[in-house]
Order: C-alpha cells, then structure tokens, then sequence
C-alpha cells in the first residue's frame, strides 16, 4: 500500500528513508490529531462523525475551524466519551454532564455515526 511504511531488509538506505519517513509521519500525526493510532483510523477509513456541541466554559475546547453550525467532528469508530474529552484535552474536572442524542450518558459509552454529544461544565450560582 504505502511503500514507505514497509521494511526493506535488502536495501540499508531504503529501510533508513523509510523509518525517517515514518517518524516524520508520526510526529505531523502527534501534532495534529494527538496519537498515530488515529492516522491508522483514518487511512482504514475507521473514523465516524459525530456533532459536538460544547456548552458554556467549554466551548473554548472546540477544534479549530468549529463553532456555530459547523460542530461535525470525526473521532474513531469505537471511541468513547472519555476518549473524546481525552482527545479534546478537557480535563475531567471540568466536565459535569453529557449527553449523547438527549439521554444522559458515561464516560465508557462509545460513540457511533451521526450521534448528538452535548457536553456541560459544573454550573455553580447564588
């Protein structure tokens, strides 16, 4: 599939430009989506869209380039709630209710084509 994912054991220079291939792909990953676990995905085809809506505090969470309408977000099929707000980087504290289509949900609930999650910070008043 990908020639420079494959270890060459006859050519040394080969197999050199390939690892260097392969960490140069791993460090834009690292970068860019957080885990080369996530590259596989997306090369298999592995990945669902979900809509993320982040309320409140939140919502200074939201990947660059969603906000408004445009909250259609990809995570790996088999991911959960816990593996979202990981990815997102909101720390746990933080996070107070989530919803997935309306109905309350865990952290271990997986996350499946075109579902609703509805994240809430701790609302405190007085």
């Amino acid at each position: 599939m990908f020639s420079f994912l494959k270890e060459d054991g006859e050519n040394a220079k080969l197999k050199k430009t390939n690892e260097g291939w392969l960490k140069y792909l791993q460090g834009i990953v690292m970068m860019a989506h957080g885990s080369t676990e996530n590259l596989l995905c997306f090369l298999r085809g592995d990945r669902v869209k979900i809509e993320l809506n982040l309320y409140a505090t939140l919502s200074r969470y939201l990947p660059d380039g969603l906000s408004g309408e445009e909250k259609e977000y990809d995570v790996n099929r088999g991911a959960t709630v816990d593996d979202l707000l990981q990815l997102l980087k909101i720390p746990v504290g933080q996070v107070k209710l989530v919803f997935l289509n309306g109905v309350h949900a865990n952290r271990d609930t997986v996350l499946s084509e075109g579902c609703r999650v509805g994240i809430f910070p701790p609302v405190g008043g007085g």
